[in-house]
């Protein structure tokens, strides 16, 4: 079922559920709102989890750098 208002998704919903309510068989209506917020936390902890490995990389690879220009600067 579609929605044209984000706000009248709750209030479609507990109509669905209260119709299928009256009929014996058990049925769950799902929210794609809680669907589309997992996902979302989801590639945020990912993007989060991407970002600190880069910056770490970021480091050693600065610290490598200095440590090349600092020996070479050294031997001469």
């Amino acid at each position: 079922m579609k929605v044209h208002n984000l706000d009248d998704i709750s209030t479609a919903k507990s109509a669905i559920e209260q119709k299928l309510k009256q009929q014996e068989t058990v049925v769950d209506v799902l929210d794609t709102r809680a669907v589309m917020e997992s996902i979302l936390s989801a590639f945020d902890s990912i993007k989060t989890f991407t970002a600190s490995i880069g910056r770490i990389s970021l480091t050693v690879a600065g610290m490598s750098i200095f440590n090349v220009m600092m020996m070479s600067v050294t031997e001469r």
